[in-house]
């Protein structure tokens, strides 16, 4: 007479069965035979009603190629009668919540977050006055905006390296001006001094230009010493 199969080998068995697994498959994983797996699966059946018994197997099947669990199958049925209990198209709201989740997981946007994002959406519509569908547009509008601020501040600082660029020009000419300036009046300041000097003595300027450039070309041709007496003799006496 054979042995009584544990009642662990049993809930296994019923496991596996209700999970779609093969009879074959069962029977080998559990190390039973298959009739064994057989009247295991029949006697459960017969106890809970056999309708009842293959629309179990059918839903396990159902969770196990959707992978989900038993755990997660629960939560789904509550927010659905949630859901109706709201008046709200089921089918419609599981589309509306799949493209939601996948589009915030595409974004990067966690589900935790997702309740803050829609609390931000709410605030900016509140704010600006402007109503949750065209949210996206205003935002659009404020970003298109921003660009072209930065890109007016961007002119604007080149304008300014610019017309610095130009001033420091501007300010170089000037001090060169100044410059120039001063030694124009300090060559009339001699001249007017040299003038004043010869005029006491009745002497003309030009004349007396004349005269020097005469001596100067005569002491190029003469010794060093005596070149050079002449020369700062003719210079200490003008």
């Amino acid at each position: 007479m054979p042995s009584a199969i544990p009642e662990t080998i049993k809930s296994r068995v019923i496991s596996q069965w209700l999970q779609g697994l093969g009879r074959d498959t069962i029977a080998q994983d559990n190390n039973i035979s298959t009739g064994a797996v057989s009247n295991i699966t029949n006697e459960w059946s017969m106890d809970i009603g056999k309708s009842e018994a293959d629309a179990f197997r059918e839903l396990a099947k159902a969770m196990n190629t959707a992978g989900l669990t038993p755990a997660q199958c629960a939560i789904g049925f509550r927010t659905i009668k949630l859901l109706s209990g709201q008046n709200i198209d089921p089918e419609a709201a599981t589309q509306l919540i799949g493209d939601i989740y996948n589009k915030c997981k595409d974004s990067g946007v966690l589900p935790s977050e997702f309740a803050m994002c829609i609390k931000d959406l709410v605030k900016v519509s509140n704010d600006d006055h402007v109503p949750i569908s065209k949210v996206k547009e205003h935002i659009d509008e404020k970003t298109a905006k921003k660009k072209e601020l930065e890109i007016k501040l961007e002119n604007l600082k080149n304008e300014i390296s610019t017309l610095n660029n130009q001033k420091s020009e501007i300010e170089n000419a000037r001090d060169l001006a100044m410059q120039q300036k001063k030694m124009a009046d300090l060559e009339i300041k001699s001249y007017s001094n040299a003038k004043q000097v010869l005029d006491r003595h009745n002497l003309s300027i030009i004349e007396i230009l004349a005269d020097l450039l005469t001596l100067l070309d005569a002491l190029q041709n003469m010794d060093t010493i005596p070149r050079r007496y002449l020369k700062n003799l003719i210079i200490s006496n003008i």
